[in-house]
Parts: C-alpha cells; sequence; structure tokens
C-alpha cells in the first residue's frame, strides 16, 4: 500500500476527483487479489481511480491481528476526544502501530488536500470519502463526527502528533523515563567480529534502512563518542534525530561489546568469534513517539 501511495502522490495528486470518482470494479478486484498475493504490480499501465479505490478499500478491510476482525484506525475514543479539545494526548497514547498507519495516511490525505486547486479535493470533501474506510459509525451524527474528525486531523496532521513541553511530566535529562519492552536478536555472521564491529560503528545505515543519515558528534576517548543518526521509516513520516552516547570495548578472546545509550534509546550489542564466523546479539529498547527532533 505504501508503493500505491507513493505512486498516487507522485502521478495522480493532480487527478480531478481523486477518492471522489470510481474507478472498475473489476478491475479494482484483480488488483487487490494481485496485492493479497505480493504480486508485483506495474503501476504504470493501472488508472488511477482504480489504484485510489483499492487503497482505500486495504484500509477499510484492515483487520486486528489478536480478534481477526475490522480494525477501525479513527476510533470513537479519539473522536470523542477531539470533541472535547482532547486531541493530542489521545493520538499519542494509541498503539504504535495504529498510530503510525495513521499518520501516514494523515500525512498523505495533507498532501492531497495541498493541491484541492487542481484535484477539487480539501480536506473536507476527502473527509467524506474516507470516513467509511477509517471508521465504523453508527448513524448519521456519528458519521458527521468522525467527519469533522477526520477533517481536523487531515488539516493538522503536522503538528498532531506533537508533544508540548506542558504536556510531558518528564524532562529531557530525566534518567529514570520509562522504556518499551527490550527486543532480541541473535545472528551467526560469516566474518570477523571486527569486521561487524566497522560495520555497527561507521556503516550503520548499511544495516539499517531507516537511517537516512548519520554523524559522529564527538570522539570523547578511543573506545568511546557521540553519535547522531536521522530516522524515517516512511517517506509520508517526518525524520526524527536520536543522539546517543557509544561505548565499547574488546576483551582478551577478541569477543566485543558495543554499549549505546540515549534518551528513550538504548542498545546492546555482543560479538563472539566462532571457528570462522561470528555470533552476533543485539538487545535495543526505544521509544519514537514524539516527533520533535529536541526530546532526543
Amino acid at each position: 500500500m505504501i508503493k500505491s501511495l507513493l505512486f498516487l502522490s507522485r502521478k495522480g495528486i493532480d487527478s480531478v476527483g481523486i477518492f471522489r470518482k470510481s474507478g472498475v470494479k473489476s478491475r479494482i478486484m484483480c488488483l487487490k487479489e494481485e496485492a493479497e498475493k505480493g504480486t508485483h504490480i506495474d503501476f504504470s499501465d493501472v488508472c488511477v481511480y482504480d489504484i485510489a479505490d483499492v487503497t482505500k478499500l486495504w484500509f477499510r478491510e484492515i483487520t486486528d491481528q489478536n480478534t481477526k476482525k475490522p480494525k477501525q484506525l479513527l476510533t470513537q475514543q479519539i473522536i470523542s476526544c477531539f470533541k472535547q479539545n482532547k486531541k493530542e494526548l489521545t493520538l499519542c497514547a494509541i498503539p504504535d502501530n495504529q498510530r503510525t498507519v495513521l499518520q501516514i495516511i494523515l500525512r498523505f490525505l495533507s498532501l492531497v488536500a495541498s493541491h484541492s486547486d487542481a484535484n477539487q479535493m480539501n480536506c473536507h470533501n476527502l473527509a467524506i470519502c474516507w470516513t467509511p474506510s477509517l471508521c465504523e459509525c453508527d448513524g448519521d451524527q456519528q458519521l458527521f463526527d468522525a467527519q469533522k474528525c477526520l477533517e481536523f486531523c487531515i488539516d493538522n496532521c503536522e503538528t498532531l502528533f506533537i508533544i508540548s513541553v506542558n504536556s510531558y511530566s518528564l524532562s529531557i535529562t530525566d534518567t529514570n523515563c520509562p522504556l518499551p519492552h527490550k527486543h532480541e536478536a541473535t545472528a551467526l555472521v560469516d566474518c570477523g567480529p571486527n569486521d561487524i564491529l566497522n560495520r555497527v560503528l561507521y556503516e550503520r545505515h548499511l544495516i539499517d534502512p531507516t537511517i537516512v543519515e548519520w554523524s559522529v558528534g564527538e570522539e570523547m576517548s578511543p573506545n568511546s563518542d557521540t553519535f547522531i543518526m536521522r530516522l524515517q521509516s516512511s517517506s509520508f513520516l517526518p525524520i526524527k534525530t536520536v543522539v546517543m552516547e557509544r561505548k565499547w570495548r574488546i576483551n582478551s578472546l577478541n569477543n566485543i561489546e558495543v554499549i549505546e545509550n540515549g534518551f528513550l534509546y538504548e542498545s546492546r550489542w555482543s560479538l563472539s568469534a566462532e571457528e570462522g564466523r561470528t555470533r552476533v546479539a543485539h538487545m535495543i529498547s526505544l521509544d519514537l513517539r514524539d516527533e520533535t527532533n529536541t526530546k532526543y
């Protein structure tokens, strides 16, 4: 779906009535089947309005992995808080996956609305077309409230997910900030520990595709420095800057440990030499909810 959003943002952004005009049902179903099979789709040969309809259909059919029921990105809780003027904290408190997908589609729709002089689809028109795909409504009043909420979200997507200083209780230097669950992984790599150490320290972008830019800020000692990396997991999401302090050590058995610490960021690499290869163990815990660079 990210590819379809990218295609629409490049080739369909000025199409009159995009998301309002319907595509051809038979072609839409064929596209949907190909997408579900993971088949490569050449969007250049597909009608823009067909792709637009498939995209709306995909968001409408998102299911909860646990309950297998349709998952509403724009929940009644969000709509209720919007009516009470409590938008900010609600959107930052929803589950990570839901917030990320919601933020991607809102930023995309905001981009479409910015071309409304050409496509005649402003925030209000887009909210009318997209509400059924993002929210389940019972009755005309709920539908109207959901449309107004979505219209507001599209129009304010750049600031909607930013936590203000006044509402954030922890300071930037607070070391007691709670971190989410640690993620751990282990792999055997056919090269020496020093080669992997060099990759982790100075070729980080080759193992983490979300890094769009990095730099070494200050070398505090031969085995420690500060590291700055800018992350972007999707072209529809803002770039986030993470600053960390790194320390590494090598013991007599040529085993290497790298420790990385930043605000709401902890990472540990363990590189153990084996016969002709290296056992790489990585543990990481981080929170990238906030969209402001100052926090990191």
